[in-house]
């Protein structure tokens, strides 16, 4: 046993060695050992009393080898009676044990390890004791360092929750702002993204990303297979995260069997509707799905869908956020209380119209029936009947945002609609009807084709009404043929064998029916040169000789696609022209793509089903329809890849329809959705399942009455519609969360020029120097080995030679890495400030012409609401929500504060100008003698031990005469207790899944937290003024 202590003895450094303890990081000495517990000695810094000692495990420096400092850590320690400073240059070599150690102005000193101390890695609370005791640096440095703190601090208190997006290579827009904060802030984030198309889901769900994946565990993006892609690039060239090293993995939704088998830690799903039971899932995939969405701590579900005549489906997606809240049984019970929201919905929508107050007091009387006891909205409502015209749409704003807040459907669910919140940076382009808005061809096979359809109408009618068939089955068998009689003959090809290609519809065929459809089909083909000729001319005019730019010549169907093609080709030429088809690989469809954006001679691009999702034809200035798809939807995501954001671009998406002859139901399918859904001039995205429910009534009457019917049906189907649509657009608008929050703050810190200037010349000071390499964009390098410390240095080199992003404009241009806080790089030197001494004091010699000197003191402060005070009058939701207001309208301050010693003031420019040796300013760091001559002609014991508080009080008086602090937080305090309010209405009636108790929020408390905010001095300096020819002649 004697033996195991000896040798356990052994495995613990030497007592007065360097150790750097286990859990802690810092640096310290071994003093002692007590028992079971070490003691390890602190160096503090260079000051009255330098040291503190803590008593750690044993078990925390047992089996660590003895701390060696790297080159180029600082030293402290005693040259008679002051500290000097300098780092290490070299370390011991063959089995030496002292250290090379440079000094300023190149000179050096050999220092045993016994004989310097090394400062723990722990902010400094009192910069004036360092000051005090001689620990002092350049004043540039010193600038450099309190501009970066006070730059990255503010960058970081102004994006709280939204970390994400700061550092990313996007752009910052309200509305992404604030739901990626609100879900951001979350400490298990599950919600349910629920944008408009076009509106960023995607980037939003990767900024979520992008501040989860350093935590623990992996992150699973489920995505649409034909999305992969990119995903892939979005999260690499704008959020750059890569699947090989950030615990990232993007799996295609069409292949479960590749899905991992143990829930990840952070779950992604596109396209989640998907995945219910109105999505074309199977109910394995599922419940595959949903057994991996339960096991996640956090879950974002993306779709653009609406609750309104989907509410099935929705109630799924809610269930894989909160299954024990929502049961998916309840479907009744679901849509019950969906419904029981119409009323409310249409009035909140309606508010967003008025402009005068007599209209609001007929609305205001309805929301005071429906709510009788929301004593809120009684006040909101109040003042908005009572305020100046000016402030009316501040006003009714304020009730909508209330409305949304207590009565919204679930607080997961973040959806935010186009409109002027947004402030029309994200408009489409919209879309209206060409000029013609008909290709009119020639068609001989028109009379075949009717008699095709005809045929096949007349056979199912009879199935169905013998029950032979069922009516869905029935409605896709009629819906696929529809579709390619209405195209070229060509895309009639897939079912020349009807055993083969509608297995179900051939099953209802006696042999000899089944021979003439083959002839019918035959026959078609046969008459189809003409139809071509007249077909190619006609489209030539439109696309080539008229040189109407950029055009998207689309059909459903490949071998429609692939044909016109060939066609072309033939007539203009192969670069003139690029294809999109599902028959070529992903690569060859995004060069093809890529051509026709960037070459000016290639104008039209063709494209089939395959391009209703997934890419981007925003560039078109025309948009051809070969045919029309028996199914609005897909028609809308066709037109939808056109009708998209592109920057400037104002003018709306024309579509040119070709009409074949007299075909009879590609003519009436044709007016219903001009006429009746109206897809040519507006987005009906919102309608999606309102629409696959009429057309599938729809298509029964075809089958049983013919073609007439659709035409018969416009008028009927057109106000079901616009009823519909109304009642979606105003359960969105009721769903929608409040985006009026103010991102000035945070635009204002991210666009401060001082932050890159002041980054680029720290790092030049510290040996790395920048190259431009184009404008707003820089790469390092560094001259030898950069004076830092070796964990920081790391990083830098890590970063060596690569593009880096000074402005975001310059990132999201070109993809580079935007250095911002959150940035590796970032993060890595401002941690580095906080804890080093370097630049935290410095002294300098100003000429004056005054004798004896004046000493000027200067103190560099950060003033910001003191976190810990308010986690101590507020918890939960109500804490979040309170550190999202004073992130929003009390970010951190930076303030500089010049007085005497008296306390007064100092602010002539004289005084406060920066540091300029050309102007005769002296650096006293590197004058020892000089300094310690000119501090003891001024009382510099008494500066230094009140210089502390006295800047702190300064600012105190700063704060208290800023009347616009106090409105402030008058402000924050009414909003809370709205909010509280809204709260308490949300938990006793409407939001059942907020079962935890009402936030208590202590308001005095809470007034005295934000009039009282926190002060930290990170910076001390002296500037002492004097005659500099006296200075000369008499020290």
């Amino acid at each position: 046993m004697a033996g195991k202590a000896a040798a356990r003895k052994q495995l613990i450094p030497d007592l007065g060695c360097f150790v750097r303890v286990v859990g802690d990081g810092s640096v310290g000495r071994l003093a002692s050992i007590e028992g079971d517990e070490a003691i390890v000695r602190y160096f503090k810094g260079p000051q009255e009393a330098p040291y503190e000692e803590t008593s750690v495990p044993v078990a925390d420096v047992a089996d660590v080898a003895e701390y060696v400092p790297p080159v180029n850590t600082r030293v402290f320690w005693r040259d008679g009676g002051q500290w000097r400073v300098g780092r290490i240059d070299a370390a011991p070599i063959d089995g030496e044990t002292d250290f090379v150690v440079a000094l300023p102005n190149s000179a050096g000193a050999i220092l045993d390890p016994a004989s310097f101390d090394v400062r723990w890695d722990r902010p400094i609370d009192d910069p004036f004791l360092f000051l005090k005791a001689g620990g002092t640096e350049s004043p540039w440095l010193f600038d450099l360092r309190s501009q970066l703190l006070g730059c990255v601090e503010r960058q970081r208190m102004t994006a709280r929750g939204a970390e994400g997006l700061l550092a990313s290579s996007v752009e910052i827009h309200a509305h992404q702002f604030v739901a990626v904060r609100t879900a951001g802030s979350s400490e298990h984030c599950r919600f349910l993204l629920a944008d408009e198309v076009g509106m960023g889901k995607t980037i939003e769900a990767c900024a979520l990303m992008r501040q989860r994946a350093g935590e623990d565990g992996s992150i699973l993006v489920v995505v649409p297979h034909h999305l992969v892609g990119q995903w892939r690039a979005e999260l690499s060239e704008k959020f750059h995260l890569d699947e090989s090293v950030d615990s990232l993995r993007i799996v295609s939704s069409n292949m479960p069997d590749e899905w991992p088998a143990t829930a990840p830690n952070m779950l992604v799903v596109d396209e989640a509707h998907h995945f219910t039971r109105t999505g074309g899932s199977s109910d394995e995939t599922r419940g595959q799905l949903a057994e991996l969405a339960r096991s996640a701590t956090h879950l974002l579900l993306l779709s653009a869908t609406p609750v309104r005549s989907n509410e099935a489906g929705f109630l799924d997606m809610l269930s894989m956020l909160d299954p024990s809240t929502y049961d998916t049984a309840d479907v009744d019970g679901f849509t019950q209380r969906v419904q029981e929201r119409d009323r409310l919905a249409r009035i909140a929508r309606s508010l967003g119209s008025l402009d005068d107050q007599f209209e609001f007091s007929f609305l205001s009387s309805q929301l005071a029936e429906l709510f009788p006891s929301d004593a809120s909205l009684g006040r909101l409502m109040e003042r908005a009947k009572k305020c100046a015209q000016a402030d009316f749409a501040r006003a009714i704003a304020r009730v909508r945002s209330h409305l949304s807040n207590v009565y919204r459907l679930d607080h997961r669910v973040l959806r935010t609609r186009r409109g002027h919140l947004t402030g029309g940076v994200f408009a489409v382009r919209g879309r209206t009807r060409g000029r013609p808005f008909t290709l009119e061809i020639d068609d001989p096979t028109g009379d075949l084709r009717f008699d095709l359809l005809e045929f096949v109408r007349t056979q199912l009618a009879i199935a169905l009404d013998e029950n032979v068939i069922d009516k869905r089955a029935a409605v896709e068998i009629f819906a696929e043929l529809a579709g390619r009689c209405s195209s070229l003959p060509v895309a009639l090809d897939p079912v020349e064998n009807p055993e083969a290609a509608i297995e179900t519809f051939a099953g209802l065929l006696e042999p000899a029916e089944t021979e003439l459809f083959r002839g019918l089909l035959a026959s078609t083909s046969k008459r189809q040169d003409r139809l071509l000729e007249s077909f190619v001319r006609e489209l030539s005019d439109l696309v080539a000789v008229r040189k109407v730019g950029r055009v998207v010549v689309a059909s459903a169907y490949t071998e429609t696609i692939e044909m016109v093609s060939e066609l072309m080709i033939g007539k203009w030429g192969a670069h003139r022209s690029a294809l999109h088809s599902l028959r070529q690989s992903r690569s060859e469809n995004a060069s093809a793509v890529e051509r026709w954006e960037t070459d000016s001679t290639c104008s039209i691009l063709f494209v089939d089903s395959g391009a209703e999702e997934g890419i981007n034809l925003q560039a078109a200035d025309l948009l051809v329809h070969l045919d029309l798809p028996w199914s609005t939807n897909r028609i809308e995501q066709r037109i939808g890849r056109c009708d998209r954001y592109d920057g400037d671009r104002k003018d709306a998406i024309p579509s040119v329809v070709a009409a074949y002859g007299e075909f009879a139901y590609g003519a009436a399918w044709f007016e219903f959705q001009a006429d009746a859904a109206g897809v040519f001039d507006r987005s009906v995205s919102s309608l999606q399942y309102t629409l696959a429910t009429i057309e599938e009534r729809l298509t029964l009457d075809v089958i049983e009455a013919g073609p007439e019917t659709l035409r018969t049906a416009i008028a009927q189907f057109r106000v079901e519609l616009e009823e519909a649509e109304a009642t979606i657009e105003a359960h969105d608008a009721l769903d929608s969360i409040d985006v009026s929050a103010d991102v000035a703050a945070l635009l204002k810190a991210d666009s401060d020029e001082h932050f890159s200037e002041a980054l680029v010349d720290w790092l030049g000071g510290i040996g790395c120097r920048a190259r431009q390499v184009r404008p707003g964009v820089v790469s390092f390098r560094c001259k030898g080995r950069p004076q830092v410390p070796r964990p920081l240095e790391i990083t830098i080199n890590r970063y060596s030679d690569v593009p880096l992003a000074l402005s975001r404009q310059a990132s999201v241009r070109g993809g580079e890495e935007l250095l911002r806080a959150g940035h590796p790089l970032v993060d890595a030197i401002v941690d580095h400030l906080r804890t080093s001494d370097r630049g935290v004091s410095f002294a300098m010699q100003r000429h004056a012409t005054t004798w004896p000197p004046v000493a000027v003191t200067r103190a560099e402060l950060l003033v910001s609401v003191d976190d810990r005070m308010l986690a101590s009058v507020a918890d939960g939701a109500a804490l979040a929500l309170l550190r999202d207001l004073c992130s929003e309208s009390l970010p951190t301050q930076h303030e500089s504060v010049f007085f005497l010693i008296d306390g007064r003031e100092a602010d002539h420019p004289s005084i406060t100008r920066s540091y300029d040796k050309s102007k005769g300013d002296l650096n006293l760091a590197s004058r020892p003698q000089l300094r310690e001559q000119l501090i003891g002609l001024v009382d510099w014991e008494e500066l230094c031990a009140g210089g502390n508080e006295m800047a702190k009080q300064i600012v105190r008086g700063r704060i208290a005469n800023r009347t616009e602090r106090s409105r402030t937080v008058d402000e924050i305090i009414e909003k809370m207790v709205l909010a509280l309010d809204q709260r308490r209405l949300r938990l006793g009636e409407h939001d059942r899944s907020e079962s935890i108790g009402v936030d208590s929020v202590d308001l005095p408390a809470l007034e005295r937290v934000l009039s009282e905010p926190r002060i930290d001095v990170v910076g001390a300096g002296a500037i002492l003024l004097c005659d500099s020819k006296r200075l000369h002649s008499d020290v």
